[in-house]
């Protein structure tokens, strides 16, 4: 497996187990500069900051198995986001913020870096 891939983390949906996500399991910086260049854009036209986190999650969605009222397939877009039960968008959202951030550091790592600073 490459360094760019398409590893996945699979999200199960809290308001019914049926139901799941697969979301990218690595968020990479460009992503992220180019969020920011969108956020400033839509904050300039006066659109909410909430569409942005509707454009970010479609981007890190792989797939998922949800389907339209004829059981067909639901593409995943911002539209379809926006009709995702408040605790299944806050598992995915979570999930993607979780994954961007950096490791927790253990309480020995914290005092050897301000013992190494304060020597400095």
């Amino acid at each position: 497996m490459g360094y760019v891939n398409q590893e996945t983390m699979k999200i199960t949906f809290p308001s019914d187990p049926e139901y799941y996500a697969e979301i990218r399991a690595h968020g990479s910086i460009g992503e992220s500069e180019e969020m920011a260049v969108m956020l400033d854009k839509r904050r300039e036209a006066g659109d909410r900051q909430s569409y942005a986190t509707y454009t970010m999650m479609t981007r890190n969605i792989v797939r998922w198995n949800l389907t339209d009222e004829h059981d067909k397939p639901l593409p995943v877009t911002d539209d379809a986001i926006l009709h995702l039960r408040i605790p299944d968008f806050n598992a995915i959202l979570n999930a993607i913020n979780q994954r961007d951030m950096p490791p927790a550091r253990s309480d020995e790592e914290k005092n050897s870096s301000a013992a190494a600073s304060t020597a400095a």
